[in-house]
C-alpha cells in the first residue's frame, strides 16, 4: 500500500512533479487560499514557498505578470489565444 507520505516523496523527487507542486503552491498563495494552502503544504510536504522569478525561468516565461499567478501566465504564453 502506498501512503500519502510515500506519494509526496515520489512526486518531489521527480523534477516535473516538484515543479508542479511549486506551481500549485504559488497559485494557492497568489489567491490567498490560506486554508487550502495549509492542507496542501502538509500533504505535499512542501516547506518553502517558490520564488515567482525562479518559477518563470523554469517554465520559460519571459516576463512575470504581477497581476496573475504563474500558472495563468504559463497557459497564456503557451496557448494561441487568451482563455476567458
Amino acid at each position: 500500500m502506498v501512503t500519502q507520505t510515500m506519494t509526496s516523496l515520489i512526486i518531489i523527487t521527480i523534477f516535473s512533479g516538484h515543479l508542479a507542486l511549486e506551481i500549485i503552491y504559488e497559485f494557492l498563495q497568489f489567491f490567498h487560499m490560506d486554508y487550502t494552502l495549509g492542507i496542501f503544504k502538509n500533504e505535499a510536504s512542501v516547506k518553502n514557498p517558490p520564488h515567482r522569478q525562479d518559477l518563470a525561468k523554469k517554465l520559460n516565461i519571459p516576463r512575470v505578470d504581477d497581476n496573475r499567478p504563474i500558472l495563468m501566465s504559463y497557459i497564456s504564453a503557451h496557448s494561441n489565444h487568451e482563455m476567458k
